[in-house]
């Protein structure tokens, strides 16, 4: 778990950290399948944030 049960964190990945997130993953069985979003989602989590990171 990432932060505290009260809190939420999303990560969005972008440029090479994308390439981890490739379309049609075959993942074993209990990871995560990170296939890639949207700039509107992107958007939408930018607005929600009380925060946002960049590095």
């Amino acid at each position: 778990m990432i932060g505290r049960e009260d809190q939420e964190v999303r990560l969005f990945l972008q440029g090479d950290a994308a390439l981890c997130a490739k379309s049609g993953q075959d993942v074993p069985k209990g990871y995560y399948n990170l296939e890639r979003s949207t700039l509107e989602e992107l958007t939408d989590w930018t607005v929600w944030a009380d925060k946002v990171l960049v590095f």
